[in-house]
């Protein structure tokens, strides 16, 4: 079967007989002022290279970095990001 992740997630809970807003109620994740200020270090360092990124792509990613988590996207720009994991 070939979804997307978010669907692959819906269909997991499914299967489990969880309710996907009970999944989502759990996760707590806040982008705070620090990572706002490493998003733009990031962001400004990618821009140096010629990589123009939307900040909250970068803050998206930055988030994901600080709590050790993967991206699933099918947006490729996201690949440019040092250190950031994808799935």
């Amino acid at each position: 079967m070939n979804t997307q992740p978010a669907e692959q997630i819906r269909l997991t809970l499914t299967q489990e007989g969880r309710d996907i807003s009970s999944f989502f109620a759990e996760i707590s994740l806040a982008i705070t002022t620090d990572l706002w200020i490493k998003a733009g270090k990031v962001a400004l360092s990618l821009r140096r290279e010629g990589i123009n990124l939307l900040l909250t792509d970068v803050a998206i990613a930055a988030l994901a970095m600080e709590h050790n988590l993967s991206i699933f996207t099918p947006d490729k720009h996201f690949e440019k990001i040092p250190g950031l994991k994808e799935e």
